[in-house]
């Protein structure tokens, strides 16, 4: 597959909160842990109404390493991970390619639940 351009670098801003959901759900399958009602309601409201508070404090949980490490297993090759989410560099061919494969992204415990929040994302009447 090719495109124009599918290669250069933009500012993720909301699009790299999918990738901070999966590194959170596997920074606690990592540790064994289960996922704790409130994290869950604070993933809730990152993804579903793109809470950028929220956002902040789990990125400030997974770090930009994070974040890299499941670019790395999606099959990202462009993505760039910054200290500060919003400003991630990410192209067009990493978002499709981490969008054709959710499942890979997820550990498997915590799959349907993340694929739950991205299919549940609400727009606000202001994109619509």
């Amino acid at each position: 597959p090719h495109g124009r351009n599918e290669h250069e670098l933009f500012q993720s801003a909301s699009v790299v909160k999918a990738l901070i959901l999966a590194a959170e759900l596997q920074r606690i399958d990592d540790a064994g842990g289960r996922l704790d009602p409130a994290v869950a309601a604070e993933l809730r409201r990152m993804i579903t109404v793109s809470d950028n508070d929220a956002a902040t404090a789990v990125f400030d949980r997974v770090g930009p390493e994070g974040v890299g490490a499941i670019a790395h297993r999606a099959g990202m090759r462009d993505l760039r991970a910054s200290e500060t989410w919003g400003a991630t560099a990410i192209s067009a061919a990493d978002m499709a390619v981490m969008f054709a494969d959710l499942g890979r992204v997820f550990p498997e415990r915590f799959e349907k639940f993340g694929l739950g929040l991205l299919g549940s994302i609400v727009m606000a009447a202001t994109d619509r």
